[in-house]
């Protein structure tokens, strides 16, 4: 999907589903900022803080291996992108997950613990605040050839790769049934260059639509694309 579309003809808005900060950007940057200029909503839902990303640069080179402040400093840079693109942005972890998709999840156990510390901790999720207090961290990745990534060798407990489908995207469902875009944008299956995450929000994505459109009683449902690398 090519991230200079056309101004739209519909009002409901667009949200993108990224795995790190910086991926709104690069990925779909020109289309959330298109949207935006056009006065229409243009959300972003960011899975992860990015904690074991690469760090290139000699300024940044003390973020290296300390993903605490590596986290922290790419929510910095995830907040002045959003702001200038126009957009709004919520972490997938602060997002509420609803009861009744917790009582349909994949792990009905781990999804119960989820909607009740949602239920307990909320906040405003479009100031990436509340939520399950249990954040979604970094899977990490490791390079497998020439520009493709695969599976890092230590997987963090609470990465998002971790997380059971269904958790994560009744999260995303919930907002979802909110906001009610007119268009949902994520990677392609393969995440475009093979990380982990990627490969995760897209599968993220795709069944939260579908447990949102199940639920929606006068035939609502996005479009939906995928930002594909050239």
């Amino acid at each position: 999907m090519r991230t200079t579309a056309s101004t739209p003809t519909r009002t409901g808005g667009v949200l993108a589903v990224h795995a790190h900060p910086d991926d709104e950007t690069l990925s779909t940057g020109a289309l959330l900022a298109t949207w935006a200029a056009a006065g229409l909503p243009a959300t972003v839902v960011t899975c992860t803080r990015g904690e074991r990303g690469e760090v290139i640069g000699a300024p940044l080179a003390a973020l290296e291996g300390d993903g605490p402040a590596l986290a922290r400093h790419r929510e910095r840079e995830l907040a002045a992108a959003v702001a200038a693109l126009g957009a709004t942005q919520a972490f997938l972890d602060t997002l509420p997950l609803p009861a009744d998709l917790a009582e349909v999840a994949d792990d009905v156990a781990f999804a119960a613990r989820e909607a009740t510390s949602s239920a307990t901790s909320a906040g405003d999720p479009g100031a990436g605040g509340g939520g399950s207090g249990a954040r979604y961290e970094d899977s990490g990745m490791a390079w497998v050839g020439a520009g493709r990534a695969g599976a890092a060798g230590e997987v963090p407990a609470r990465a998002l790769v971790t997380v059971p489908l269904d958790v994560a995207a009744g999260r995303l469902a919930g907002l979802l049934r909110e906001r009610r875009p007119d268009l949902v944008v994520t990677y392609e299956p393969g995440g475009g260059y093979g990380h982990p995450d990627h490969v995760r929000a897209h599968a993220i994505t795709m069944r939260a639509v579908e447990l949102a459109v199940a639920a929606a009683a006068d035939g609502w449902a996005p479009a939906v694309a995928w930002a594909v690398a050239p």
